[in-house]
């Protein structure tokens, strides 16, 4: 009886690895001929470097096991998952060896139940950005927030922008001559920068999980043939997109732009949730999802990107990115 009871979890254990193998190349391969259609697509496309923890103990024990398909089948996506995100953990290059000037840009979702205003501006402080994004920040909140960095830039004036209706901010150490929001563009704040090394046009976005994914899609699509792609200038995209890299809208964004993380950071990068910031219990899931990004044009180069591991009370944590300004054909060397 022991016998046939031991044959049996065997065979639904093995039945259980085959599922999981099957399960997930399925869904590549759909994601491959439907971009983001389906749910279970969009779903994979979120967690994706979330596949490993389930896929590498089944093929460590189909391998022990000597089954030989069912590894090969289970290799598959362990390889896919691995060849992405490769990129992510070998050295960035000569981006990060570049010379000159630079920027700091940080992109900060403060979450606007957040009454712990003086951790989000420790959290500033600490990273002292040359250029601050902030996503919703209420009406009644920024005036405060405002007065806590006021100290920012010691000896320099602090340039701002906010818009109520947006509930974005941009701060600022440089002069922020102009600016507009875009309706029907998500929540995108348009400004413009004059740093020493030349203007630059930024856009500050929030795009949110309300509604259908293809509402997102088309507001960044929009927010595209504004002219962002094709700007004459310096441009940076940032903000929080409630995107991750592998979903259909932003192979859309990187179709025109980079990612500051992609190019110069390293690992994951992980930005939402941020560490017991559960909207029902306080709790302490780890951050699992990147879903804030800085995006930027071929007129900048990238030095440096990455996720701060403070988020100040925040639901998100705040991204990062440090920046050069190239001329029209200079080359990077």
């Amino acid at each position: 009886m022991a016998g046939r009871t031991l044959t049996a979890l065997k065979l639904l254990f093995r039945s259980a690895l085959w599922l999981l193998a099957l399960g997930v190349i399925a869904v590549l391969v759909l994601r491959w001929f439907t971009g983001s259609r389906f749910a279970p697509v969009r779903l994979v496309d979120y967690f994706t470097p979330w596949l490993l923890v389930p896929l590498l103990p089944a093929l460590a024990a189909a391998l022990v096991a000597g089954r030989r398909w069912l590894s090969a089948f289970l290799l598959v996506p362990v390889l896919y998952v691995g060849i992405v995100y490769a990129p992510l953990f070998l050295p960035a290059g000569n981006r990060a060896e570049a010379k000159g000037p630079t920027f700091k840009v940080m992109s900060y979702n403060v979450w606007s139940h957040n009454p712990h205003l003086q951790e989000i501006a420790a959290v500033v402080a600490e990273e002292r950005p040359d250029i601050l994004l902030l996503q919703e920040l209420t009406p009644e909140r920024y005036p405060v927030l405002r007065g806590y960095l006021e100290e920012l830039y010691p000896g320099q004036a602090l340039h701002e922008v906010y818009d109520p209706r947006l509930l974005q901010a941009v701060f600022s150490r440089y002069p922020l001559p102009a600016y507009r929001a875009l309706p029907g563009k998500g929540k995108t704040l348009e400004v413009v920068v004059v740093t020493p090394q030349g203007e630059l046009t930024l856009y500050n976005s929030h795009f949110l999980r309300s509604g259908d994914w293809t509402r997102r899609h088309s507001q960044i699509a929009s927010l595209l043939a504004e002219g962002l792609a094709n700007a004459a200038g310096p441009v940076i995209l940032a903000g929080d997109f409630n995107t991750s890299e592998r979903t259909e809208t932003y192979r859309l964004i990187t179709g025109s732009l980079k990612n500051a993380h992609w190019e110069a950071g390293r690992g994951f990068g992980f930005t939402f949730p941020a560490y017991g910031s559960c909207r029902v219990v306080a709790c302490q899931v780890p951050p699992m999802v990147r879903i804030d990004h800085i995006f930027y044009n071929d007129l900048l180069l990238v030095r440096s990107a990455g996720t701060v591991q403070r988020s100040g009370g925040a639901d998100h944590l705040p991204v990062v990115a440090e920046f050069s300004m190239l001329k029209k054909g200079q080359e990077i060397r």
